[in-house]
C-alpha cells in the first residue's frame, strides 16, 4: 500500500517511514478505546451458570409444577389442565367456571326430544288410523319398532 504511495506522490522513504508511524499510532487508539469499552460492557454479559445452579433452578422448576398440580387437585381439577394453564392462573375463579359448566351440562334436559313412551305390540296394533299417524309424527322409531 505504501509502495503505491511513493510511486503516485514521490514520496522519499522518509515520509512513507512518519506515515507508517502515524497510522499505527492512530491504529493503536483505536483499538485502545474499542478494547476498553468491550472490558467495560463485558460486566453486563451473563455469567455462566454452575452445574450445581442449573440443577437447582432443574428441581425449583419440579417443585413448582408439582405444587401447581397439587393446588389444582384441591381445586377439584384435573391435573391435564395444567399443560394449558400458566402457575399464576387464579385457580378459584377457573375451577368456579368449569365446575360451573360441568353442572350446567348435567342440570340440561332436552325438551324437544320425544317422550319414551313404551307401548306394546298388542297395544299399537288396536290403535286407529290417526292413533299410529300421530305416534309416526312424533316417535318415528318407536313406530318402526312396533311396525314390524
Amino acid at each position: 500500500m505504501f509502495e503505491e504511495l511513493k510511486d503516485k506522490y514521490s514520496l522519499g522513504d522518509e515520509c512513507i517511514g512518519e506515515l507508517e508511524k502515524v497510522l499505527q499510532s492512530e491504529t493503536d487508539k483505536v483499538r485502545t478505546k474499542y478494547a476498553g469499552q468491550i472490558k467495560e460492557l463485558e460486566k453486563f454479559k451473563p455469567q455462566e451458570k454452575t452445574e450445581q445452579q442449573v440443577e437447582f433452578e432443574n428441581t425449583q422448576k419440579e417443585l413448582n409444577e408439582l405444587k401447581f398440580k397439587l393446588s389444582m387437585k384441591e381445586k377439584g381439577l384435573d391435573e391435564s389442565f395444567s399443560k394449558f394453564l400458566k402457575p399464576d392462573a387464579n385457580l378459584d375463579e377457573f375451577s368456579n367456571m368449569f365446575n360451573g359448566i360441568a353442572q350446567s351440562k348435567k342440570d340440561y334436559v332436552a325438551n324437544n326430544h320425544p317422550a319414551n313412551k313404551s307401548m306394546t305390540k298388542e297395544q299399537f296394533n288396536k290403535l286407529g288410523y290417526e292413533e299410529k299417524a300421530k305416534l309416526y309424527a312424533e316417535n318415528p322409531t318407536l313406530y318402526a319398532e312396533l311396525r314390524k
